[in-house]
């Protein structure tokens, strides 16, 4: 049994914890590749076609399209359904 006074100081202590960056979070595709978008238009921008660059990504274990990858560089991101399955 747990008292109203212990529920009260662990809700305040809950509430004041920091923010812990989890480096071994798993997350899915599609927040994989907003994360990396950055890095894809500079590859783009270096030279580097859609193929290079999905093969960039599937050497890291990330396995997208090409198409996929063409799509987010031309700022049109593709159904969800779409990027999680690498169409």
């Amino acid at each position: 049994m747990i008292t109203v006074q212990k529920i009260n100081d662990l809700a305040k202590k809950m509430k004041s914890a920091p923010k812990v960056e989890n480096q071994n979070r798993r997350v899915a595709k599609d927040e994989a590749l907003q994360k990396l978008l950055p890095g894809m238009k500079t590859m783009h921008a270096n030279g580097y076609d859609a193929e290079q660059i999905a093969a960039t990504l599937a050497d890291a274990g990330l396995k997208v399209s090409a198409r996929t990858v063409a799509c987010m560089l031309r700022g049109k991101p593709e159904s969800r359904r779409q990027v999680e399955q690498g169409a």
